[in-house]
């Protein structure tokens, strides 16, 4: 029915509403969450009066760029589990590039990694994804080896 899916979608907004205060308190680089109604979200706003910041599947990053990117984007992804969560979907297409810093965005799909069974699995997906894409744009990195790194510093 409509009123189930305004209640799906609430719930919905919520939870991505939620995610991501904890992970702008825990020192994530989000964009602020402002409010959310029904199925509306305010957020942040990152950009400039002549647009939103990009994708960083569109950014247009040079070697030293790419580097520092995938640096920050490393760091998110520990900060994110430290937080108590795994994004679920990362890619290039949930990070975006302003001004030098990576932004991680679009948390609808975020789990909570100890309250579901499942949570500690979408960690090595998240990883290995991103790893995929700055592999792909010049910026060799194994993304199986990575996590491995990263899991061995979290003990």
């Amino acid at each position: 029915t409509a009123h189930g899916r305004r209640l799906l979608q609430q719930r919905w907004t919520d939870h991505e509403f939620g995610v991501m205060r904890r992970l702008h308190h825990a020192g994530v680089r989000v964009p602020y969450p402002v409010a959310f109604a029904e199925d509306l979200f305010d957020m942040e706003y990152i950009g400039d009066l002549d647009g939103a910041a990009p994708q960083l599947y569109a950014a247009r990053l040079g070697p030293d760029q790419l580097a520092t990117a995938f640096d920050q984007v490393v760091d998110g992804l520990a900060a994110i589990p430290r937080a108590g969560w795994a994004h679920g979907d990362l890619s290039a297409y949930n990070l975006l590039w302003w001004q030098d810093e990576v932004w991680f965005i679009d948390f609808p799909q975020a789990v909570d990694i100890a309250a579901n069974p499942q949570g500690l699995s979408y960690l090595p997906r998240d990883v290995v994804n991103v790893c995929r894409w700055f592999t792909q744009k010049g910026h060799e990195v194994d993304g199986e080896e990575l996590f491995a790194d990263m899991l061995a510093h979290a003990l």
